[in-house]
């Protein structure tokens, strides 16, 4: 289902990709279970299981970053206009007699 929402909203390749490799992940994972069921839980598969599971966790969340775009990050002027170090408004400035403790 996430791969058909891809494709029908034209995003990027990358996402498609990702997408592809969550949902080869998971029909792995499925076909590494059945064979743990059938052969009576031998600890190598399990181990693999366990792999498979971190591996569909990292790979569905690079999707879910990967649906939200931010845009350029800003430069080093975008901030205020007074520039690093100086106080806002919204920050009242202590006077230099005031012990910090």
């Amino acid at each position: 289902m996430i791969i058909l929402l891809l494709l029908r909203r034209m995003s990027p390749r990358a996402r498609h990709i990702t997408g592809w490799i969550l949902l080869g992940l998971i029909a792995a994972q499925g076909a590494v279970g059945y064979a743990q069921y059938f052969t009576g839980l031998p600890a190598g598969l399990v181990w693999v299981h366990v792999c498979g599971a971190v591996l569909i966790w990292i790979t569905a969340l690079l999707l879910l970053f990967s649906l939200r775009d931010r845009g350029p990050l800003a430069g080093p002027g975008a901030g205020s206009a007074a520039g690093p170090g100086t106080s806002s408004a919204a920050e009242p400035a202590l006077p230099a007699d005031v012990p910090l403790r």
